[in-house]
């Protein structure tokens, strides 16, 4: 009974193991296209800023 059980840890232990391996293989490989995502929607960010900053001006510059 008792090996039974050393026996059913033993494989959790390795299910466990192989699992966090996959995890941070997996985190691994998203890192990157998280990054990727930040930087493309920072950057969609500032040039919708400026946009949204240039209309104003050259409305203005239309009312002139």
């Amino acid at each position: 009974y008792i090996l039974m059980l050393f026996y059913h840890m033993f494989i959790l232990k390795r299910l466990f193991e192989l699992s966090v391996k996959q995890l941070i293989i997996k985190t691994l490989l998203f890192i990157p296209l998280f990054i990727m995502f930040y930087l493309i929607g920072s950057i969609i960010m500032v040039v919708t800023v400026i946009l949204l900053k240039d209309i104003p001006v050259q409305e203005m510059i239309k009312a002139k």
